[in-house]
């Protein structure tokens, strides 16, 4: 019966203009968080949420997730204040993410000196499959540890951005994720 039930609603939101489906992916990204009980900061009117979460001992940042221009958007900046003459393996290190990540994009901002990882995900995925919110919101803040430590590495270890992500895929190999 639950089967059936959920097959209902997806046709009954098939049904919906795409500004209502923004709307309904909306609130179910609100009533999620709620669930959660987290702190959040939400922005009604840009629709999106501010979530601080710690991603590692001592470093938290806010995470954005939002909806609008008909996808669901998760960001966040990893890390701040990368020094300059580190930007170009940043650079480096981005564009070797950016290479075997399956969701997201990892951008550096050179004036800032900051890493960002941004995620957008085709509304019609969550709007008829509104569970996979918390999947996504889960996928994106275990990319961002990973995009973090290995930056972390980059900037105080000064270690080839080519060690780094081989020793990321090693890692990611040994331990696959169920998430």
């Amino acid at each position: 019966m639950s089967g059936f039930k959920t097959s209902i609603q997806r046709w009954w939101r098939l049904a919906f203009q795409l500004r209502q489906r923004e709307a309904l992916v909306w609130s179910d990204l609100k009533a999620y968080l709620q669930q959660m009980e987290w702190t959040v900061g939400t922005f009604e009117k840009e629709r999106y949420v501010e979530v601080p979460f710690q991603l590692v001992e001592g470093y938290t940042v806010p995470f954005y997730y939002g909806v609008g221009a008909h996808e669901l958007n998760l960001q966040v900046h990893v890390m701040e204040a990368i020094p300059p003459d580190v930007i170009t393996d940043a650079f480096i290190l981005s564009a070797h993410f950016n290479n075997v990540l399956n969701s997201g994009k990892v951008l550096v901002d050179a004036e800032r000196g900051a890493v960002l990882h941004r995620w957008k995900v085709e509304l019609l995925i969550p709007f008829l499959f509104p569970r996979e919110i918390e999947v996504f919101i889960a996928r994106h803040f275990n990319t961002a540890k990973d995009i973090h430590g290995a930056f972390r590495r980059l900037v105080e270890e000064r270690e080839a951005p080519a060690i780094i992500i081989a020793d990321l895929l090693r890692q990611i190999e040994a331990n696959p994720r169920t998430d």
